[in-house]
């Protein structure tokens, strides 16, 4: 068995990364994980869930103003302030993004249980999947500045090669200083996966995207990159198959709290090794 180091030293995996078959390969690679045909139209549905899904399919993400009073919002951040000081050993401290994040705080909050099972939410989540597609977490963050991060760009990514979709709530009033989310627009298309890994050179496979190769897809089209802010209580629902990111915050704070929706053939144990010991639950899977 090849240690991490040795697969890290291969020729043939190191030269896919820069390689012209590094877009083919992982288009490949998508079909080869179970993508097929999603659905692309919700005729039955009312005119608001038409236009959510719509513009999920289109553009990547829609914002929904004003879900939440101010006055919830008010109370989720001490509720997330509350579980973050409570669940010390399963937070995530992050000094380069600015942050402390509790993956699977549902478990440990019935507040933000709601909102793991909210059932709009849910009832998208399976429209857009085509199948139930539960959230086995719901991720707390709470965003400060610090010396660090405060210049740094950084942050970009995709969270699945298949489809997924985030609900993420601002429980604070969101502009450009205090770490609004970042999508490129189109960037959840199988066709757009394979040019954009072309023309921003990204590599095989890679679910981490470099500033720079944002930055090539940007130069080549500014419109595609957009910045959310909104108001305490907007809800921005997203396809997570295309590049975004939660960018730097450079002053105040951002609370929001994130419920990640999937295929149930990805939900697993595995999930506490990546997001930490309250991730998983197996009757999330069922739910």
């Amino acid at each position: 068995m090849q240690t991490k180091a040795a697969v890290d030293d291969n020729p043939i995996k190191n030269w896919l990364k820069t390689s012209p078959l590094a877009a083919p390969m992982t288009v490949a690679r998508m079909m080869m994980a179970g993508y097929r045909g999603y659905p692309t139209s919700w005729d039955n549905e009312d005119e608001q869930t038409r236009g959510i899904l719509n513009a999920l399919n289109t553009r990547g993400y829609y914002v929904y103003e004003g879900y939440y009073t101010p006055e919830q919002c008010a109370a989720m951040r001490n509720e997330i302030d509350t579980v973050i000081e409570d669940n010390k050993d399963s937070v995530s401290f992050d000094d380069l993004i600015g942050d402390a994040r509790l993956f699977g705080a549902e478990k440990v909050s019935e507040m933000i249980d709601q909102f793991n099972k909210d059932e709009y939410f849910q009832k998208l989540s399976d429209l857009y999947h085509g199948e139930h597609a539960p959230a086995p977490f719901t991720m707390a963050a709470r965003l400060v500045p610090n010396d660090i991060n405060k210049d740094k760009d950084h942050g970009w990514h995709r969270d699945s090669l298949r489809r997924q979709f985030k609900t993420i709530v601002y429980l604070d009033d969101v502009t450009e200083e205090n770490g609004p989310f970042q999508y490129i627009t189109e960037s959840q298309h199988m066709s757009s996966i394979f040019f954009d890994t072309m023309s921003g050179q990204i590599p095989y496979m890679s679910s981490a995207i470099t500033a720079q190769s944002v930055k090539r897809l940007t130069d080549k089209d500014p419109s595609r990159l957009h910045t959310v802010t909104g108001k305490a209580g907007t809800v921005v629902i997203a396809d997570t198959t295309g590049i975004h990111r939660g960018s730097t915050i450079k002053s105040g704070h951002r609370y929001a709290l994130t419920n990640y929706y999937m295929f149930q053939d990805l939900i697993g144990p595995y999930m506490n090794d990546y997001f930490g010991p309250l991730a998983y639950r197996e009757s999330a899977a069922n739910s």
